[in-house]
């Protein structure tokens, strides 16, 4: 997935020609052993979760029938992708964008536009965050109804279906408290939300509307990734680099793409939500890290 990410960019920029035949040499941000890592993660993963949940179509019983059958359709089993990209410099170390490159070219990591759901919360705590708000204040996590002229009624509800009633911002993240992200975006105001996470790395247009704080918005993990690593970065974003460098046949220098960073969060705001980020790990709904074993620091957030 990774190396067909590279050929179309540099057909695109350079044509066919030149990539098959011209001699030029180019080179990645690829690490080798991240990315064999990633394929075993997710290869492994998503294998056991077929098991745990019995799910159908699997990967093995597509893969035989592909043998005995060259014009089965394409592939319906669990599908996955893992995008890995450096912090300081933005280079794509690790990418898998499917189980199987064979069975579907589709690259889930950088062309499949889904649903951010919960993951899409953190860019509304920016916001909050970013227009004096702290991870101490209280919000109410109860039943809500937003009435919109002309439009049904929004009545968003927690996944669980419960209710916490005053809880902190801190813990209402950790523990992907629905109501209380809309309700945070009430106050900041969806045209706000959207702006921060198109600032920090969201490239496609975002529709200010309510249902952004769970996520109704359609991205790409490429995106997503370096959105979230705007605030890794403490407020800078750098833009994803696959090619570093590429060379004609002759080692004449035609590209070379350096870190191209842009501060756009205040350093303080990236700081607090990254740390409220943290406690999503250490005693949210991202717990079971811990509980596998992963002891080293760790912010993130979960999502659908």
């Amino acid at each position: 997935y990774f190396i067909e990410e590279v050929r179309r960019y540099m057909i695109e920029k350079y044509g066919y020609d030149f990539v098959y035949r011209s001699g030029a040499v180019i080179y990645t941000t690829l690490d080798l052993d991240m990315q064999q890592a990633a394929n075993l993660a997710l290869l492994t993963r998503l294998g056991q979760l077929e098991k745990d949940y019995n799910l159908k179509p699997t990967l093995a019983g597509y893969d035989s029938m592909a043998k005995r059958d060259s014009t089965i359709g394409p592939p319906k089993y669990l599908q996955g992708a893992l995008l890995a990209m450096d912090v300081r410099t933005g280079y794509i170390r690790a990418l898998v964008g499917g189980r199987n490159y064979k069975h579907s070219e589709f690259d889930r990591a950088t062309q499949a536009k889904r649903q951010a759901g919960s993951a899409f919360k953190p860019f509304v705590y920016v916001a909050a965050i970013d227009n004096g708000m702290t991870p101490a204040d209280i919000e109410l996590d109860s039943a809500m109804t937003i009435v919109i002229p002309g439009q049904p009624d929004y009545q968003p509800h927690n996944y669980d279906g419960t209710f916490l009633g005053r809880i902190s911002l801190r813990r209402a993240l950790a523990l992907s408290r629905n109501l209380v992200a809309v309700r945070l975006i009430t106050k900041v105001g969806p045209q706000l939300a959207a702006r921060y996470a198109n600032v920090m790395g969201i490239t496609g247009a975002l529709q200010p509307v309510y249902s952004l704080a769970l996520g109704s918005v359609e991205v790409t993990l490429l995106d997503l990734t370096a959105a979230f690593n705007t605030l890794a970065d403490g407020g800078i974003r750098v833009k994803p680099i696959m090619v570093t460098r590429v060379e004609d046949a002759h080692g004449a220098v035609l590209e070379e793409n350096r870190p191209d960073e842009q501060p756009v969060l205040r350093p303080q705001t990236a700081y607090v939500v990254t740390n409220m980020m943290q406690s999503v790990v250490n005693e949210g709904t991202a717990a079971e890290i811990r509980q596998l074993g992963y002891q080293g620091m760790a912010a993130g957030k979960t999502g659908t």
